[in-house]
């Protein structure tokens, strides 16, 4: 098992934490999200309770999505969850405009 906000923090490396959208936490059609956190999904919450939120074992390996959603800002990325047949990671785009290789997200 992998801990969700480790995987994050690594992908950060040494990039601060701007703002961050936490999404609710479907699986099978079930919600899985923890009721004393709830007003706090689909909203911009501070980083500091963000990292409460994003500290939990999840499996990051084939068969279904077993994290959070998320769009999280740096000063020059944007990061998100990206999947395929239900693996997932941290990947990120650039924030703004720039020369780049653009790459299919999701296992393109």
């Amino acid at each position: 098992m992998a801990n969700f906000l480790k995987d994050i923090m690594e992908a950060l490396g040494t990039e601060e934490v701007e703002a961050v959208c936490i999404g609710t936490h479907y699986t099978q059609g079930q919600t899985r999200t923890e009721p004393k956190f709830r007003k706090k999904y689909n909203r911009l919450v501070p980083w500091e309770e963000a990292q409460k939120i994003l500290d939990y074992k999840y499996d990051s390996g084939y068969g279904g999505e077993d994290c959070h959603p998320l769009y999280l800002w740096t000063a020059s990325r944007v990061l998100f969850v990206a999947c395929y047949d239900g693996a997932t990671w941290i990947e990120s785009v650039p924030r703004h405009p720039e020369d780049c290789e653009p790459a299919y997200m999701g296992g393109g």
